[in-house]
């Protein structure tokens, strides 16, 4: 009998099976945690030679579903001996995943993939594009000095612990559309394309950093802890409307050329040595600028001037 996956991902359909403990066969790809029948390290070197088997031949390779029971290491897959696309989709890492100094030419799908410990990203080299839409995170997962050539999603996916992207650059857009950040999270780095962060949980606190040349949405996001924004540059408009803001929000040393607050309740945010656009020689507000509805932007200027009294 083939495994019981093989209907729904169809390329284990010829690989031998084995019985596990729930009367189901499974092939030893898709077997449950600890019951492989093998050690670790033999089945990380099963893993490692289907992707050489591979790319000698030209091929994707293909591991939807995987179960990894142990701690597995990608690293070898660096610039001179790239990874060949790989379908990670469903797939489940039990224990630590290393992919610092990965590289990928090709475009590379890691939608739905669960990571139950820590995974590294550091340094990885993503020429394609790549998409972690609806990934689950449940340790810490580092980005730092990753690169992002083509575009990247990971829209829907959740982060339970800490994200962290620093020094991270993104050459196309990227969408972060409906990401729950319920840790720590910091990004920075350079954002050549768009950035959409639109309806956003922000449970944990945040530091944004670095340089975002085109237009970035933090459009109806929630932002339930500290957010840091210092020294960050945005050259494109940057919008903050409708965002949800219950602890402080600090700005430090930012330009506020291009950012929009309307229907934003400004109450708990900082701006500390900020610059504001201006219109007739005097500071005003982007929305003004722009010419946006009246009656917003009096709603904005008069939430200021209560800050302004406050302080």
């Amino acid at each position: 009998m083939p495994c019981c996956k093989a209907e729904k991902l169809k390329w284990c359909r010829s690989l031998d099976t084995t019985i596990a403990d729930d009367g189901k066969e499974y092939c030893i790809f898709h077997a449950p945690e600890g019951q492989k029948g093998i050690t670790i390290e033999e089945f990380n070197e099963l893993v490692l030679k289907r992707i050489q088997g591979a790319k000698d031949s030209g091929q994707k390779c293909d591991l939807s579903g995987t179960l990894f029971d142990g701690p597995i290491n990608f690293s070898q897959y660096d610039e001179r001996n790239p990874l060949p696309f790989i379908k990670f989709q469903e797939v489940t890492f039990i224990a630590d995943a290393d992919f610092r100094h990965v590289s990928v030419n090709e475009e590379e799908s890691v939608d739905k993939v669960r990571f139950e410990k820590t995974v590294s990203f550091w340094q990885a080299n993503f020429r394609g594009q790549a998409s972690f839409s609806e990934a689950n995170f449940l340790k810490n997962a580092f980005w730092g000095g990753t690169k992002f050539a083509q575009e990247v999603t990971f829209q829907l996916a959740t982060f339970a612990e800490g994200a962290y992207f620093s020094d991270t650059a993104f050459n196309k857009s990227v969408n972060f559309r409906h990401i729950k950040f319920r840790g720590e999270m910091v990004i920075g780095g350079t954002f050549k394309g768009t950035v959409d962060f639109r309806q956003v949980l922000f449970a944990g606190d945040t530091e944004f950093r670095g340089t975002f040349r085109q237009k970035v949405s933090f459009w109806w996001s929630t932002f339930k802890a500290d957010a840091d924004f210092r020294k960050i540059v945005f050259h494109d408009m940057t919008d903050f409307s409708r965002c949800i803001i219950e602890k402080t929000m600090l700005f430090t040393e930012v330009d506020l050329s291009y950012c929009s607050f309307l229907d934003c309740s400004i109450n708990n945010c900082q701006f500390i040595r900020c610059r504001w656009p201006r219109i007739r020689g005097r500071e005003a507000s982007y929305d003004e600028k722009k010419k946006a509805p009246y009656e917003k932007v009096e709603e904005l200027y008069r939430q200021l001037k209560c800050k302004y009294k406050e302080g």
